[in-house]
């Protein structure tokens, strides 16, 4: 389903132990920048706090190891508090007969996502699933490519760099959540790809005119190879009848360092715009059912040119070759000041960020594009009440679906949440909905 911790103009101090503590709740890629938004601090270039792959690999969030399919003991606690969760829901969810399917719109879908390590562990899925769709969930991000290949693919490239670790059977995976009337979305890690570029160096990200590899496993969206690769991954996932969504992440450059490649933005942005058409291409000819989702960053909607000079996400193009764009709008990635003022701005900082990056993108991307909105939403460290004003601070931007993040799977507040709240009825038809913003744009 993917941001960075940035520093502002003047600068953060971040203690290691709470950057540890950032990365381990969110993720390496679900960790934002953020440009501070006073006037000081707008002329300033984000930097970002980026930890070393040992220290991930070390907490637990990067794992190099193939992934195994037992249950832990810890999993199995997991799903036992599903199990008894979902038991303990509403007396009619008990008695009813299953739900009827949602409609396949992808803009109303409400998420969680999975991990491929989640993934192989099949009675933590199916409570997983269980408990969501009591609490009025109708999908799930499943991974299926980063550091490896967690399904059993067949493509050529792939199979000869020795990249697959199965984790789970994927068309089991895909064709259970149907029978449920799910909709069903896979999260594909594009750019940053580390055990292909270390298998294929010809295909690493390089500068562009001094030609030495630029970051630790990151390719060049426009290299022949690297895009050779995928295309015969997207295409293999694409001819999945039931799969319905391919949402890409780290379909952007590398926020470190961000002039060390040589490239403008404009430059850095057309490359990346090369992957898309490559995607957009092979999905339509492969699989023209399934739709073409990416992930990107909450801090466009606030402050796009410096951004986008950053790290290439331009969304303002992105938007015609795209069926859905998903800004990862976690509050957590914000930094504290700059952004909420307390009785300036409504309601909670949850809800303000949120709402506020929403509109930011809605007037972006304009009347033509910006239906193609489900963001992302926080789900870790947050109490329900956060999640509920996150929840309705969506639909009060005017849109519909949202998918929750938590890298470690643990969705309890989220489903307490999830469980009392009730999405508007003019979300729940197969027609895409796109209201005014009940407080306005407020840019």
């Amino acid at each position: 389903m993917h941001p960075l911790v940035s520093w502002g103009g003047t600068g953060m101090v971040i203690s290691l132990l709470a950057v540890a503590a950032i990365v381990f709740a969110v993720g390496p890629e679900h960790v934002q920048a953020d440009v501070l938004s006073s006037s000081s601090q707008q002329r300033s270039v984000t930097r970002i706090l980026t930890l070393p792959r040992r220290v991930l690999r070390h907490l637990g969030v990067v794992r190099d190891a193939p992934l195994s399919a037992p249950i832990s003991r810890r999993d199995a606690r997991r799903a036992e508090r599903l199990r008894t969760q979902s038991a303990s829901s509403s007396p009619e969810s008990s008695t009813s007969s299953a739900p009827e399917p949602p409609p396949q719109n992808p803009y109303s879908q409400i998420g969680v996502y999975l991990t491929a390590q989640s993934g192989g562990n099949a009675d933590f899925v199916q409570t997983t699933l269980d408990a969501l769709q009591s609490a009025g969930g109708t999908t799930f991000v499943l991974d299926v490519k980063g550091h490896w290949v967690y399904y059993h693919s067949q493509a050529a490239m792939a199979r000869d760099i020795d990249i697959i670790r199965p984790a789970y059977e994927l068309p089991d995976i895909l064709a259970r959540a149907k029978a449920r009337g799910m909709y069903t979305i896979v999260r594909y890690i594009a750019i940053k790809d580390e055990g292909f570029t270390e298998r294929r160096s010809d295909a690493q990200l390089k500068h562009k005119t001094k030609g030495y590899p630029v970051g630790l496993g990151w390719s060049d969206p426009a290299n022949p190879i690297a895009q050779e690769y995928n295309q015969q991954l997207i295409c293999e996932l694409a001819m999945m009848s039931d799969l319905d969504e391919i949402n890409l992440d780290y379909i952007r450059f590398s926020s470190y360092m961000p002039y060390s490649t040589g490239y403008s933005g404009d430059e850095k942005a057309e490359r990346l715009l090369s992957f898309l058409r490559m995607t957009r291409e092979t999905i339509d000819r492969c699989g023209s059912h399934v739709k073409l989702g990416v992930s990107t960053y909450a801090i466009l909607g606030w402050s796009f040119a410096i951004n986008r000079e950053t790290i290439g996400q331009d969304i303002i193009a992105y938007a015609p070759l795209v069926d859905v764009i998903s800004p990862m709008a976690y509050p957590a990635t914000f930094t504290s000041a700059g952004y909420y003022v307390p009785g300036q701005h409504p309601r909670s900082r949850p809800y303000w960020l949120v709402y506020r990056t929403l509109t930011g993108y809605r007037a972006l991307l304009g009347p033509e594009q910006e239906k193609k909105l489900r963001p992302w939403i926080q789900a870790y460290s947050f109490a329900a009440k956060d999640i509920k004003d996150e929840m309705d601070a969506v639909v009060d931007a005017g849109l519909c679906g949202f998918t929750f993040w938590n890298a470690n799977n643990n969705y309890g507040p989220t489903l307490q949440a999830l469980g009392t709240w009730a999405q508007p009825d003019r979300c729940k038809t197969g027609t895409v909905s796109v209201e005014a913003p009940k407080l306005g744009m407020l840019l």
